[in-house]
């Protein structure tokens, strides 16, 4: 488990009580932690820098734009304007990989069982709908509404996921996490699972464990769903 506390980051074991803290990330603005959690990216007065694990000597690289999903091997996916990058972290270079549409913000991008990119995006203005896309063809699909939080100054709220098993987690618009069985090639969504109300924000790991933040009128802690 990777976490924000006392202005850096700690991380320590599911069944561990205590956490280790991450020495050179005291002070920072935002980050955000791989799949696998062994790597993260923190961004610090306006510079990212790169760990490939938490007692490794963190690497400074640049942004051009919004990072949306950090990769485990090095590599970043950024929104610069209309444009999803790829970025190489280790070799400090960028190649496009498509083009988004004008008010749409890149929230996830994923790999389906088939090899294909598909992304996930929601409406910059007025009410926040998620869209699937699959970056080969240029196909877009309203997927369902969610919370607006990421919108309300806290950029960094997880808000929608796509599991590796398939699943599409979510938050609706009135706090409520849910998930639902993602069908990846015809972007649509089966019956939704409640899972837990007043949701602020989740996480989940590549393994399928779950963690999430209930909303400050709650008790304020994280917990685990396995």
């Amino acid at each position: 488990v990777v976490y924000s506390c006392c202005g850096g980051l700690s991380y320590r074991a599911w069944s561990e009580p205590m956490g280790i803290p991450i020495s050179s990330t005291a002070g920072i603005n935002g980050w955000q932690a791989s799949l696998t959690g062994t790597a993260m990216a923190f961004v610090r007065a306006g510079q990212w820098s790169y760990l490939s694990r938490p007692d490794a000597v963190p690497q400074e690289f640049d942004v051009p734009g919004r990072l949306v999903r950090l990769g485990g091997r090095g590599d970043a996916f950024v929104q610069a304007g209309q444009t999803l990058l790829r970025l190489d972290i280790l070799e400090q270079s960028s190649d496009s990989v498509l083009s988004v549409s004008v008010g749409q913000r890149l929230v996830d991008v994923q790999r389906t069982a088939s090899g294909e990119t598909l992304l996930l995006t929601i409406d910059e203005g007025g009410e926040h709908h998620l869209y699937g896309h699959h970056a080969a063809s240029g196909e877009r699909r309203h997927l369902t509404e969610v919370s607006r939080a990421a919108m309300f100054g806290r950029p960094f709220l997880l808000q929608s996921r796509v599991t590796r098993t398939g699943h599409l987690l979510f938050i609706t618009p009135d706090a409520r996490l849910r998930a639902a069985r993602l069908d990846e090639e015809a972007l649509t969504l089966g019956d939704p699972v409640e899972i837990q109300s007043s949701v602020l924000s989740f996480d989940v790991s590549e393994d399928g464990r779950l963690a999430y933040w209930l909303l400050p009128d709650e008790d304020g802690s994280w917990y685990e769903f396995d």
